[in-house]
């Protein structure tokens, strides 16, 4: 598959340029506000019907959720399917995701689609049964009793502790390799509402599969550097998460068994190993493939540090 940017986006083709071309907008004159990118791209539930997805009749229920472009980040569809992509090849629990030609779409309203962009991006609902059943799910906002905005609020450690639960060690362990995907790849947005409990029993959660990952240092407007939007360690700062930290988390949850360590250095080694092939087999932009590997690099040699 071979994505193109927008006619006259040249910046995508400049590595040397961090930030993917995007419109100007309020946050750009506030160089310290958060972007919240599930907050400003357009979603839909959509029921798949042969080949395409359609908005469902009255009763009928959805199996996908269909992000489309955004007016204001470019190629937003493609970083997020990239980025679902490379996790999965790293081990990481991932619903099944996938491009869709604005042609594959039936039953949006006219004036929806943003203007020049042709793919959006769609994952699978996990909350869904095989007969769309509904399959109930809590977010940690919502086990917090948080209000949406209160979603920056709080730290991994309580995270880690609400999925390990004193027993979950799989979903601790999973734990440990998301937050390793999250800082190679700069992703500032996984916030408590990114986190989610599944109920497949319908008495014991575990931790839901990945949702919303995008690299989105590339998207920041202003000055500002991007951060891991809550703190892990005491820190927000990528560059200052480090093996220790997964470490003393291991110790604070009394959590030996977990190995968390290992689950990290792993899913770093499937990260390098697989991002090559996954940027190549998308013929993704220059300028967005070489400012990943850098991203990947330079986090891996703070990330693996003793």
């Amino acid at each position: 598959m071979e994505l193109h940017p927008q006619e006259g986006d040249s910046s995508w083709n400049d590595s040397s340029s961090r930030n993917l071309p995007h419109h100007s907008a309020d946050t750009e004159s506030h160089p310290g506000w958060r972007i919240s990118l599930a907050g400003v791209q357009l979603k839909f539930a959509m029921l798949s019907k042969d080949d395409r997805l359609t908005i469902p009749g009255f009763g009928e229920g959805s199996d996908w959720i269909v992000k489309l472009p955004d007016r204001q980040f470019s190629m937003l569809p493609q970083n997020e399917f990239a980025m679902m992509t490379l996790a999965s090849r790293a081990g990481i629990d991932v619903p099944e995701t996938k491009l869709v030609n604005r042609d594959q779409l039936y039953g949006l309203p006219s004036n929806v689609w943003p203007g020049g962009e042709e793919w959006a991006y769609a994952i699978r609902r996990f909350d869904r049964g095989r007969k769309r059943e509904l399959i109930h799910i809590e977010d940690l906002a919502q086990v917090r009793n948080f209000y949406p905005g209160d979603k920056y609020k709080g730290n991994f450690e309580t995270i880690a502790s609400l999925i390990y639960r004193r027993h979950d060690t799989d979903s601790l362990r999973e734990f440990a390799r998301r937050i390793a995907f999250i800082v190679l790849i700069s992703n500032g947005d996984a916030h408590l509402k990114n986190w989610s409990l599944i109920y497949r029993n319908e008495r014991i959660p575990t931790l839901s599969p990945v949702y919303d990952l995008v690299s989105t240092d590339i998207y920041r407007a202003g000055t500002g550097e991007e951060d891991l939007g809550l703190k892990f360690g005491g820190t927000k700062r990528f560059e200052e998460v480090n093996l220790k930290t997964f470490q003393r988390l291991e110790s604070r949850l009394n959590a030996t068994e977990a190995r968390l360590i290992d689950q990290v250095t792993e899913t770093v080694e499937k990260i390098r190993s697989n991002w090559p092939e996954v940027a190549e087999s998308f013929s993704l932009p220059a300028g967005l493939t070489q400012y990943l590997r850098k991203t990947i690099d330079a986090r891996t040699k703070t990330l693996l540090r003793a």
